[in-house]
């Protein structure tokens, strides 16, 4: 028997499923936390002057670095989206199949 929680899931994620596999669904949605983790390396470099141990960096490098940052950020945030994505999905099919299994379970019971 499906409790239900898991009934508002299913009937959630058929409501949003597609909407949350476009891609730039999961861009906008995982930028956030990917900015996050990717900002802080970017202004080390940035503000390289407090840091007194760090070698000079030239600006072809710093533009360098600055494209590998953004690059990992939203691969991170894409990768990250399409990890939450297919979880969902996962547990999606888990409750549907358990859904038919007790619905089939009900039909067999004879009187």
């Amino acid at each position: 028997m499906l409790s239900q929680k898991e009934k508002d899931f299913i009937s959630y994620w058929e409501a949003h499923r597609d909407r949350e596999r476009k891609l730039g669904y999961r861009l906008l949605t995982g930028l956030p936390l990917g900015i996050c983790f990717g900002f802080p390396i970017l202004i080390c470099f940035i503000f390289r002057g407090w840091y007194k141990w760090l070698p000079f960096i030239n600006d072809g490098e710093l533009i360098f670095i600055t494209l590998a940052v953004v690059g990992v950020v939203l691969f991170f945030a894409l990768f990250r989206q399409q990890y939450l994505w297919e979880r969902k999905e996962q547990q999606y099919l888990e409750f549907k199949a358990k859904g038919k299994k007790d619905d089939e379970k009900g039909s067999d019971i004879r009187i």
